[in-house]
């Protein structure tokens, strides 16, 4: 597996499956960016838990990197000043 640096969140280091790491960078930017608004959708529907949103992602698209999701999840449960999450 290779590493991707993403500093977007803050959040270090983001796996990439094999499947991905011969493509692209925009491809790659693109499945990162279509992770992020999965999870925002998740909670913006309503679940709670981080398995449930894992779970919400992984229903909408394929591969899914579940750290990274995490990550996600957390800093936008975490974060405060986040006006979608605020509406």
């Amino acid at each position: 597996m290779e590493q991707f640096l993403l500093n977007k969140l803050g959040v270090g280091y983001l796996t990439l499956p094999n499947s991905l790491k011969d493509k692209d960078m925009s491809k790659t930017k693109s499945w990162i960016m279509n992770m992020e608004e999965h999870v925002w959708d998740a909670i913006e529907e309503g679940w709670s838990s981080l398995e449930d949103v894992q779970s919400y992602v992984a229903d909408h698209m394929s591969p899914v990197d579940k750290d990274y999701v995490k990550s996600v999840y957390n800093e936008l449960i975490e974060s405060e000043h986040s006006p979608r999450l605020l509406l």
